[in-house]
């Protein structure tokens, strides 16, 4: 979390770091080949355990997307383009080549949590639409599922789509605005064709709009309120809901802080006073939602 919202990669990701991160640290001879391991009251099973592996081996590639996420909305916001927008590309060192490079390694995390997830769902399937029990809550119904934890997994995979595909905007921001798109410079290391497959859109996240991010926040916020159980209900609801709160209104911004206080009192590392102003968001910066 400290290199989520601090800017770095996480050294995690890294190939040589790779195979600690596992139950089964490469399968060799000495791993039994069946074991279970037991989180709160939820016992994982032999592969189960290999596809949560699986979810931590690419959640630790996300600070990696936040960080040119942040990086390439410095350099989008040169306003109409042109020289102030080329000049604050290049003072990021954000040519058309690297702007490619990152689109292409976001396609791959993008399409390695969607194949996870397909993945996952024989053995934690999606959840149960139940009335909510909660007085103050903005939603009649709420999502339950086999296990808080087994639910934490998919709220982290929304809210790790929702940085993916906020990063692919930005790229398809950048590449509008690439001087390559304007006229017919011949170098072949600069120009690029960002819309690779004949304009399929899917390059850049199918739906990545701000009707998809409002799908996937509204899905990661139905969940809080079971997922959200317990001693443990902070830790495993943080990361999504930290990452939701920058996708929605100010509404429901007032409600995820309301959860925040309530956390807090359980987990003290969840905090009200470490959340942005609500102006202080992707999408209201960006007029996919109204800031107010």
């Amino acid at each position: 979390m400290n290199d989520l919202f601090s800017g770095k990669d996480c050294f995690l990701a890294h190939p040589r770091w790779q195979p600690v991160m596992r139950h089964h640290n490469g399968g060799d001879s000495t791993t039994p080949s069946e074991f279970t391991v037991s989180v709160g009251s939820t016992i994982y099973k032999d592969q189960e355990v290999d596809l949560v592996d699986d979810y931590m081996q690419l959640l630790v590639r996300i600070p990696s997307a936040v960080k040119h996420l942040y990086m390439l909305r410095a350099a989008n916001q040169g306003e109409g383009g042109g020289a102030a927008h080329a000049n604050a590309k290049a003072a990021l060192g954000m040519g058309s080549a690297e702007v490619a490079r990152i689109r292409q390694s976001m396609v791959g995390i993008r399409d390695a949590l969607e194949a996870w997830y397909q993945r996952i769902l024989p053995s934690n399937p999606a959840p149960a639409e139940v009335p909510t029990q909660d007085p103050a809550s903005i939603y009649a119904t709420v999502l339950r599922y086999e296990s808080p934890w087994k639910g934490a997994l998919h709220m982290g995979y929304w809210a790790s789509l929702c940085i993916v595909y906020a990063t692919l905007m930005e790229c398809r921001q950048a590449s509008s605005h690439s001087p390559n798109n304007n006229n017919n410079n011949n170098n072949d290391d600069e120009r690029h064709n960002y819309d690779e497959g004949d304009g399929d859109e899917s390059c850049y996240g199918s739906g990545a709009d701000a009707a998809s991010f409002e799908t996937l926040a509204d899905r990661i916020l139905r969940s809080v309120e079971t997922v959200g159980e317990g001693m443990m209900g902070p830790y495993r609801c943080g990361y999504s809901i930290r990452i939701a709160y920058e996708v929605v209104d100010e509404r429901t911004q007032a409600w995820i802080r309301m959860w925040v206080a309530r956390f807090e009192k359980r987990y003290a590392a969840t905090a009200v006073e470490s959340y942005p102003s609500p102006r202080d968001v992707f999408l209201s910066d960006n007029g996919l939602i109204d800031g107010g």
